[in-house]
């Protein structure tokens, strides 16, 4: 394979074109990196920190790949990537914060075992954090691939993480002569979303990624909720609240008899939420009220969307279906 270096050392000194340019026109002639090339666009566009990545490792370090493996963790914990803030592995300084990029390293007396392990454990605390139609990437650079190992322990539960969480996975092998893909599943979201041949199963639960994608991306446009009930009996005012929801933070404030409680909503718990109220965007009107004359029932009124909806007791499937949709977020807020 040719060197991307120039008698320099550095394949982007005094040079105009952009490094996206110039990875498309160096692996063109290079059949051995496979399908690098038909998914690079897609890594770019959508993963600003891993993207960030490959343009140090490839760009700003000198010597041959592996040597520029060795010295990446570090250029990185000084630098950052210039695209993104992301979690590592097991380079960088210590966080608690769980971002949507997860890069890690495996080089030297570091077992690849070990990397699988740790991409595992992000994968789920991106679950946890994030809701499903947030993109997620892990990528893993590495010196060394164990594919019967990865195949036996590993694939079926990142296949799952691809396909129900919306992960992308991009594992690139590093020799001393390049950088190759490791094949595993497509860099492309959207053709991963499109796939259909997994199992009997997959069209179904297609169907239900698209349907939450779009609840979620709906409820995130508009942002901001509210949520309040109140006894008509102005005797009976224990079980009165004031409930406040901030779906692009994920934060909610909850005000009742026993105070002012904050807190963040469940991954989950939203999500289930924004598919149960996905119809209410479309409707007509801005204001819908169906409040009748039984004075020992509890006032309702919901703000979402832009429309006002105001009830009490009622069997009409409008309000019956928005009451239990509240009901269930708050009583996951443990509140």
């Amino acid at each position: 394979m040719a060197d991307m270096r120039n008698e320099n050392g550095n394949p982007f000194e005094n040079r105009e074109d952009s490094y996206e340019n110039y990875v498309r026109e160096f692996y063109a002639d290079n059949p051995d990196i496979g399908s690098l090339l038909a998914r690079w666009d897609a890594v770019l566009e959508t993963s600003g920190g891993c993207a960030g990545v490959i343009d140090v490792f490839a760009s700003d370090l000198s010597g041959t790949y592996t040597e520029r493996l060795d010295k990446l963790g570090e250029h990185l914990e000084k630098n950052g990537t210039g695209r993104g803030i992301i979690n590592t592995y097991p380079f960088g300084r210590p966080t608690r914060e769980i971002y949507p990029e997860f890069v890690a390293i495996c080089k030297g007396k570091t077992t690849i075992k070990n990397v699988l392990n740790k991409a595992e454990d992000q994968c789920e605390k991106m679950i946890r954090r994030y809701p499903r139609h947030v993109d997620k990437t892990v990528m893993i650079l590495t010196d060394k691939w164990d594919d019967s190992l990865f195949k036996s322990d590993y694939a079926g539960t990142f296949i799952n993480y691809a396909n129900r969480e919306n992960i992308v996975f991009i594992f690139l092998l590093i020799t001393d002569f390049g950088m190759s893909r490791i094949p595993f599943l497509t860099w492309n979201r959207r053709r991963l979303l499109d796939r259909g041949s997994w199992n009997v199963a997959w069209g179904a639960r297609h169907r239900a990624k698209e349907e939450l994608m779009t609840a979620m991306d709906t409820l995130m446009q508009y942002g901001r909720c509210l949520y309040w009930k109140r006894s008509k009996r102005a005797d009976n005012r224990d079980n009165d609240f004031h409930c406040k929801f901030d779906f692009e933070l994920q934060e909610y404030s909850f005000e009742s008899k026993s105070g002012l409680k904050y807190g963040e909503i469940p991954v989950r718990a939203l999500e289930k939420f924004a598919v149960a109220v996905r119809g209410y965007v479309n409707l007509p009107e801005t204001l819908y009220e169906k409040n009748g004359e039984e004075k020992d029932s509890d006032l309702h009124v919901a703000e979402i969307f832009g429309r006002q909806f105001i009830w009490d007791k009622t069997e009409d499937p409008l309000y019956a279906k928005l009451e239990k949709a509240f009901d269930d977020l708050i009583k996951a807020l443990k509140v």
